[in-house]
């Protein structure tokens, strides 16, 4: 009984990893920046990745805030490999937490927008 247990068992988790076609993922899902003073520009790089088995695509690459501007170098990227997504944050004259969204657009037809969350807790110039 547990054999077949576990052979069902390893079946639904083989099943539900297969993918047919592009599959975007991102590492890290959000980030914390801490704590930032007023008029400072914050960057992370995230790597988006095709853990899917055709070409994934990314379009357009939009963000919560003027404020929040991001660089892709490569737009199609091939099963099994990633890319570089870099973010950067100007905190401005902002005081508090502030939470910013960039969202990537890709032919993903599972998840066709994935949204990456950052934040920080800005505090004032001494």
């Amino acid at each position: 009984m547990m054999g077949r247990v576990a052979t069902l068992w390893l079946s639904l988790a083989l099943a539900g990893s297969a993918s047919a076609g592009p599959q975007i993922g991102v590492e890290p899902e959000s980030f914390d920046f801490g704590e930032a003073r007023q008029q400072s520009t914050l960057h992370k790089e995230f790597r988006l990745v095709n853990l899917g088995d055709a070409d994934l695509e990314i379009g357009r690459v939009s963000t919560s805030c003027g404020c929040t501007a991001t660089q892709l170098a490569e737009r199609v990227i091939p099963p099994g490999s990633s890319e570089v997504l870099r973010v950067s944050v100007d905190t401005r004259s902002d005081r508090g937490r502030i939470q910013r969204t960039v969202i990537v657009s890709s032919n993903d037809p599972e998840r066709p927008r994935l949204r990456i969350q950052l934040s920080v807790d800005v505090v004032a110039e001494p």
